[in-house]
């Protein structure tokens, strides 16, 4: 079982700190972070994490007129695209 063996592994790694084994699940707490990031920031279609994906679609939005996006094009928020590449 999945679950079963995770919480083992975790269980083992927080009692025996000084062991390589601590080590080795250090990176579940990343992988934790970066879930409580994309569920929480996500919405329905998920973050841009990847400045790749996020750029493209903000340089559309600046570019495109109002009449292609609609009266109600706000702005494309450009203050805040730098959160993908931090």
């Amino acid at each position: 079982n999945q679950t079963v063996d995770f919480s083992e592994l975790a269980i083992k790694a927080q009692i025996a700190p000084h062991t390589t084994a601590g080590l080795s699940v250090a990176h579940l707490g990343l992988g934790f972070l970066v879930m409580a990031l994309v569920t929480s920031l996500g919405g329905p279609t998920g973050p841009a994490l990847n400045p790749a994906r996020d750029f493209g679609p903000r340089l559309l939005h600046a570019v495109l007129p109002k009449s292609v996006l609609g009266q109600h094009k706000g702005d494309s928020k450009w203050w805040y695209a730098w959160v993908p590449v931090a």
